[in-house]
């Protein structure tokens, strides 16, 4: 089985990918990228290109993009 790599969105702190990279998850973040400002859609298709589950607190708008990109996304966690 495959490991599950992530990819926080700029909603969820920087400090969080550090912590899961230290402890040997493979976790890019939108912060530390650089990827700040993009639209959620735009987030969600760098996930995807990247083969990554999103991690994000913005849950209104990323469960009507899941409705969207169901069949194309590696998975979208969402928390509050």
């Amino acid at each position: 089985m495959a490991a599950v790599k992530l990819y926080l969105d700029e909603d969820v702190r920087p400090l969080l990918a550090e912590i899961l990279q230290d402890r040997g998850y493979d976790v890019a973040s939108a912060s530390i990228s650089r990827r700040r400002g993009l639209t959620d859609e735009e987030q969600l298709q760098v996930a995807i290109k990247e083969r990554r589950a999103l991690v994000s607190h913005n849950i209104r708008d990323f469960a009507q993009l899941h409705a969207r990109f169901s069949d194309q996304h590696f998975g979208i966690l969402l928390s509050n």
